[in-house]
């Protein structure tokens, strides 16, 4: 698992390195609001990339049959194209209620097509993952950052800097992405029948609890990590908001997505040595030292370039230090916490774990509403200290859990 893990972690960091390393260049090209727009696209597809296949697609790596993950692969397409409409209409229905962004016909099209691409590249993952080919993913996760960083720079001689072309940018690195994993798919499926609805019923069926356990909980999470691009927009406006996007997608989503990368690897070395009653406290411990390397190497280069933001991104980028040294220190406790939190699910623990995200939802929520006339840099503050501890206690809550884990199958104590 290991040897997975440290593939999936170098070949994010490549892929995030060429985000990384093109951001000097963009922050230059497009001012905050253009990264506003795109935050509050990225922010709402986001929330929506729980509930788009209904995580149906964590089942493939659970079911034994090449049949039966094309069924399951078929079922999260289906499901993806549908709820994107839906999510669109409510989109609009919401923004006539709340006014929450103003957006063209155009943008609001490119938001929809994001919103599908983006659900069958994670199904598509998860069906390559259920197989073993890790790599793979990762592979399309680089050539989607190349194709990103050249449309963004295209598109800003062409279009003149506006936000357009960062989600137009952002929409043609996920299709080249997609491409490039139906590819990769096809040589898995050849050998396969076409899925009937009978069996697809029966998956459904099987693995119904998948909707309620798992999106409910990734849905909230989604929400907790969001919640400040939706408010920031309605208290300080679209600057404000590139300024805590910018900070954050170069610095926080990079670990994100690892996070989520490492997690997928995890599911299924946790999930056979509970099938198998084998013990996991040591490897969880092993998992959660090397995360903590890593979290630590993230905060510290994170702080030594928030010294010199503006040298790197341009003197336009007032506050652009201070936003990134407030969030560096959540970001780095989250890269321990949340890819553990498949333990959770494996051990049947999903009850606390839905308590903890509502939790952290209700905290978060509150903080933004009852510091509301708080200045930016306070009010962030405010919520990223609230992170900080509810990541924390997240990895202590699972470690309880894993303990008692091995106490039982020592038979000292029912769990």
């Amino acid at each position: 698992m290991f040897k997975k893990i440290s593939i999936v972690f170098f070949g994010y960091a490549l892929a995030q390195g060429i985000l990384f390393a093109s951001s000097p260049l963009l922050s230059r090209l497009y001012d905050q609001s253009a990264f506003g727009l795109l935050g509050f696209v990225m922010a709402f597809a986001g929330v929506m990339l729980p509930i788009l296949s209904l995580r149906y697609e964590y089942a493939m790596p659970l079911v034994k049959t090449a049949h039966s993950k094309l069924s399951l692969l078929k079922i999260c397409q289906k499901l993806v194209a549908v709820i994107s409409v839906v999510a669109i209409f409510g989109y609009l229905l919401l923004n006539l209620l709340f006014n929450f962004h103003e957006m063209s016909v155009i943008q609001l099209l490119i938001m929809g097509v994001i919103l599908f691409t983006q659900g069958n590249v994670q199904a598509s993952n998860l069906y390559l993952i259920s197989y073993g080919l890790t790599t793979k993913m990762t592979v399309g996760k680089i050539y989607q950052n190349i194709v990103l960083v050249v449309a963004q720079f295209l598109l800003a001689l062409l279009i003149m800097g506006i936000g357009t072309g960062l989600i137009l940018a952002l929409l043609i690195g996920q299709l080249v992405n997609l491409v490039y994993l139906r590819y990769v798919s096809k040589v898995l499926t050849t050998s396969c029948h076409v899925p009937k609805k009978s069996h697809a019923l029966l998956l459904l069926s099987k693995f119904k609890r998948l909707p309620l356990l798992m999106s409910w909980g990734d849905l909230l999470n989604s929400l907790t990590s969001n919640l400040p691009v939706f408010f920031f927009t309605s208290y300080f406006g679209a600057k404000t908001v590139g300024l805590y996007f910018f900070a954050y997608s170069v610095f926080s989503a990079p670990l994100s997505l690892l996070g989520l990368a490492i997690s997928q690897v995890m599911l299924k070395d946790f999930a056979d040595r509970v099938i198998y009653k084998k013990k996991i406290l040591k490897r969880f411990l092993m998992t959660s030292f090397l995360l903590v390397l890593c979290a630590l190497l993230y905060y510290l280069v994170a702080i030594i370039l928030a010294q010199y933001a503006l040298l790197i991104f341009g003197a336009h980028w007032q506050g652009l230090k201070e936003v990134i040294e407030l969030i560096s220190l959540p970001i780095a406790c989250m890269l321990v916490a949340s890819p553990l939190s498949t333990l959770l699910n494996t051990l049947n623990k999903n009850r606390y774990l839905t308590m903890w995200q509502s939790l952290f939802f209700i905290g978060t929520l509150l903080a933004l509403y009852l510091c509301k006339h708080f200045d930016f840099f306070e009010l962030l503050g405010s919520v990223t200290y609230l992170w900080t501890f509810m990541y924390i206690l997240y990895w202590v809550v699972i470690f309880i859990f894993v303990v008692l884990y091995e106490k039982r199958l020592s038979g000292r104590v029912s769990v």
